[in-house]
Formats: C-alpha cells, sequence, structure tokens
C-alpha cells in the first residue's frame, strides 16, 4: 500500500537541493538521505522506477574498501568521482519528482 510518507522525504529532498550548504554534490547527500529511506511499498508505482534509479546512480561505484576497511561509503565515493554537470542532472530529477507531487 503507497503512503503519504514519500511526498515529506521528497519534499525535505528538495529542501536540501534549495537551502543546503555546499557545493549540488554536497546537496546531493542531504536529499539522499531523504529518499533513500522510503520502502517500495511507499512510493507509487508511477515514479518508483525513476526514483530506484536516482538511487543506484548516487551509489553506482559501490563502497571504497581497502584491506577490509571502508573508506567510503557508497554514497560518498560515488560522489567524490561525479562531476558537477551529472550530480545537476540528478538533482534535477529530484526536483521534477518533488514537483509533480504537489
Amino acid at each position: 500500500m503507497v503512503s503519504l510518507r514519500y511526498r515529506e522525504k521528497f519534499r525535505r529532498a528538495l529542501y536540501c537541493l534549495a537551502v543546503g550548504e555546499g557545493d549540488v554534490r554536497d546537496r546531493l547527500r542531504g536529499a539522499y538521505n531523504q529518499i533513500r529511506l522510503l520502502r517500495d511499498d511507499e512510493v507509487p508505482q508511477g515514479i518508483r522506477l525513476e526514483w530506484l534509479s536516482i538511487l543506484e546512480e548516487l551509489t553506482r561505484h559501490g563502497a571504497l574498501i581497502q584491506s577490509g576497511v571502508i573508506l567510503k561509503d557508497a554514497l560518498n565515493h560515488t560522489l567524490s568521482r561525479m562531476r558537477n554537470k551529472t550530480a545537476r542532472k540528478i538533482a534535477e530529477r529530484i526536483y521534477r519528482i518533488a514537483i509533480d507531487l504537489q
């Protein structure tokens, strides 16, 4: 069953993108921390694939591990390798979802 919790999480993600500190990669970190908390059954079918795609893109490089020690989690490792232009495109995708939910 789809809950309305997803609307609040995307609104908070939008807030992080709009007024968060740092460049777009830093602000994406805050937005990700909001939308990653959602479960599949909380996200409407119409945006589920886009939401999952965003989460995948933000963690695509996996954790940076050396000698069994995690140096960077998947999000921070991916963001450290991401160009600002790519981060902006992901932020736009989150923005579009949040706006469509209003």
